[in-house]
């Protein structure tokens, strides 16, 4: 065996933690396939690759969280990652190349964030008003400059520019969300393809962090007033109400759904076990 490469077994551990990745409306818009030495990430190719506006956003932003979860998955079990982000410019679907590496004992910061991964949840229900300690928050900022984001709080209404992008944002924290919790709002420094895909592997490293400090979360939707700088993602943070049960995962595909072999023919997959 050759020991410079993982296993399949491995892999399949990996991509199988990769499925908890939060994603718009719980779509999963990916798959995997696996090389001899390498896992490319590709847009869900079972589905039409959307056009460029929000359906396009979303899938990239979902993509770019199952990027991270992976990456997160495979350095829990001793293996780091060399990632090639869009390596075709010919086929928009192929989002990434991960090129797995040994690397001996995971440090206690990824063995915490791969826990958090079955652990996390997207949890809508208004958070208790509890405030969230300000070292809990710089651990967050610091998660997503890890994946070059930038997160910041919103308190109130907000004036002036949001880092790297145009001035004279207003953001609008909505009164029904003033009871508790922290409003944040993710930023990158462009808004292109590889931008989207980068902040949907900084949403996963905030939201798993949260999660790893015993933090509930959720992506944010809706009226913001007025917001020229469009961030990428806009999340909410906080304290679970006391006494309130934990949420039920949501349902995953199989693992061999969106798992397959780099050459196989078309709806190889469908061919797979899926019990």
């Amino acid at each position: 065996m050759d020991r410079r490469i993982p296993d399949t077994a491995t892999v399949e551990a990996a991509v199988a933690l990769a499925l908890r990745a939060p994603s718009a409306r719980n779509t999963q818009p990916w798959c995997w396939r696996i090389g001899y030495s390498t896992l490319h990430l590709f847009a869900d190719q079972d589905r039409p690759l959307p056009e460029p506006g929000p359906g396009e956003r979303d899938m990239l932003l979902g993509c770019g969280a199952a990027l991270h979860h992976v990456r997160v998955a495979f350095a829990a079990l001793g293996w780091g990652t060399d990632v090639r982000r869009l390596p075709d410019p010919d086929d928009p679907a192929h989002l990434a190349v991960v090129t797995p590496h040994p690397a001996g004992r995971p440090t206690e910061e990824m063995t915490a964030l791969a826990a958090a991964i079955p652990r996390r949840r997207t949890d809508r229900r208004p958070p208790a008003a509890w405030p969230v300690p300000r070292d809990h928050l710089d651990a967050l900022a610091r998660a997503a400059a890890r994946e070059d984001a930038r997160l910041h709080v919103v308190t109130g209404a907000v004036r002036g520019p949001v880092p790297d992008r145009q001035p004279g944002t207003v953001l609008t924290r909505p009164p029904a969300l003033e009871a508790g919790g922290e409003v944040l709002v993710l930023a990158t420094a462009n808004d292109d393809r590889m931008a989207l895909l980068r902040a949907g592997e900084a949403t996963s490293a905030v939201l798993l962090s949260a999660t790893a400090l015993g933090l509930a979360s959720c992506p944010l939707t809706g009226p913001w007033g007025s917001c020229e700088a469009h961030p990428p993602v806009l999340l909410r943070v906080g304290w679970a109400p006391p006494g309130s049960e934990p949420l039920p995962p949501t349902p995953r595909r199989h693992l061999g759904h969106v798992l397959e072999p780099l050459q196989a023919p078309p709806k190889y997959h469908h061919q797979l076990d899926t019990t």
